[in-house]
């Protein structure tokens, strides 16, 4: 369900990880269809290996509403950064790279 790896056990990289390794990337902004899966997934797999996750909502839509709000509570709770409008994400960008 994630973009990082092939596999539901985390074991067949994509070469996502290590491809923003190598470019020395330190942040990822998420957005995307099945937030209460596919994304979730993603934002999951981007923490356990090492990044700081942006979650900008409005590139996101859930499968269902209740799922999509599920999923935002919990990866907030654990650390990604939820943006709504577009002016919060720009705030975010220019903090990380002032």
């Amino acid at each position: 369900y994630g973009a990082c790896f092939h596999d539901l056990h985390d074991k067949l990289s994509t070469g996502v990880i290590e491809y923003l390794t190598a470019q020395g990337i330190r942040h990822v902004i998420v957005g995307g269809l099945a937030l209460d899966y596919c994304v979730k997934t993603t934002a999951l797999q981007l923490l356990k290996g090492g990044f700081e996750v942006i979650l900008h909502l409005p590139a996101c839509r859930g499968i269902s509403e209740e799922g999509g709000v599920e999923a935002v509570k919990h990866l907030q709770q654990i650390g990604v950064v939820i943006t709504h409008t577009r002016e919060e994400l720009a705030a975010m960008v220019a903090g990380l790279c002032g």
